[in-house]
């Protein structure tokens, strides 16, 4: 019986490990999930001409998962856009959605093109998403690789704590 519960232990330790390296990961995707949102709003104005209200909308489809709720918010938040700046609604709906998942700075750079938004030429539009494209691109390859090599130190770390502690116990 003392066995098992020191291999239930270790195991513990070991999901705590799993679940920091999952975060890391989940960092990845949302990172990857912005870059290609915002790629794919580029494409849509600069082809389409696509209105803001009516591109929130389409966003909320076309974008990939973990950027629905995003453009879920902006989408309801589009009544007010003749009294709110888009930027501003933009600026809201990130606050709302993704704060949590992003650093402050990364958070500033998402802002960045709302400012553009329903305010300058399509092309000038297209350029403020492209450099926030870049910039969520490069940060999901850098959140990857600190994945890669912090997730399997993260499930080291709470393996051999989870053993540790069993050790202890016996």
């Amino acid at each position: 019986m003392r066995y098992l519960g020191a291999i239930l232990v270790t195991l513990a330790g070991a999901g705590l490990g799993l679940r920091q390296r999952g975060a890391l990961w989940a960092r990845v995707r949302t990172l990857s999930a912005l870059s290609t949102a915002l790629e794919l709003m580029r494409a849509e104005i600069l082809d389409r001409l696509t209105p803001l209200p009516e591109l929130a909308g389409r966003m909320q489809q076309a974008a990939p998962e973990a950027m629905r709720p995003f453009f879920r918010a902006l989408s309801a938040q589009m009544d007010a856009l003749g009294e709110e700046e888009p930027g501003r609604l933009w600026r809201q709906a990130a606050e709302e959605t993704l704060a949590r998942q992003l650093t402050d700075y990364e958070l500033a750079q998402l802002c960045a093109p709302g400012e553009a938004l329903g305010r300058f030429e399509a092309q000038e539009q297209g350029d403020a998403l492209q450099r926030a494209q870049r910039f969520f691109t490069q940060a999901a390859e850098e959140a990857r690789c600190t994945a890669v090599r912090t997730g399997r130190v993260y499930l080291s770390l709470g393996t051999a704590t989870g053993a540790m502690l069993a050790i202890v116990l016996l």
